[in-house]
């Protein structure tokens, strides 16, 4: 799915295990800088951050591409950031390393935690632009796509 649609960030909004639950098997190579192969993919590469983890991953085929992963560690299941403000670094960081197709995101059900980031994503935007902002009307309009796409 990344590859086919030229993603190059991928938001993970949970930890692999969470209150003793797993909550998301790891898909990315152990740090530091070892590597994984599966079928016609090479992944390598990691670096850590404070409030998140960060990776690159090396994607190779005939063609390489970077896809950068981006794991927030610090937004507790059925539970709040600690401070917002880690979060609109998050999506700013997200917002640098974002350059080509869309953001792919993910939680431990889908709806939570990544439904917010990308809201919140939006609403960022046309906060910048001096827009007209409805937090109803843009979870209405964003949340009917999601769901007519599924």
């Amino acid at each position: 799915m990344v590859w086919e649609n030229e993603s190059d960030v991928i938001a993970m909004m949970t930890k692999e295990v969470e209150q003793g639950k797993i909550k998301c098997h790891q898909y990315w190579p152990e740090p530091p800088h070892e590597s994984i192969d599966l079928a016609n993919f090479h992944l390598s590469d990691q670096q850590a951050r404070n409030q998140y983890t960060f990776l690159i991953f090396l994607f190779q085929t005939e063609e390489k591409r970077s896809i950068s992963h981006l794991q927030f560690t610090t937004w507790p299941d059925h539970g709040t950031p600690t401070l917002a403000e880690q979060l609109v670094k998050f999506i700013c960081y997200m917002r640098k390393a974002h350059k080509t197709g869309p953001v792919v995101a993910h939680c431990s059900a889908g709806i939570g935690r990544s439904g917010v980031l990308l809201c919140v994503e939006v609403l960022l935007s046309y906060i910048e632009k001096d827009l007209c902002v409805s937090i109803k009307q843009v979870i209405v309009k964003y949340c009917n796509v999601l769901c007519t796409t599924n």
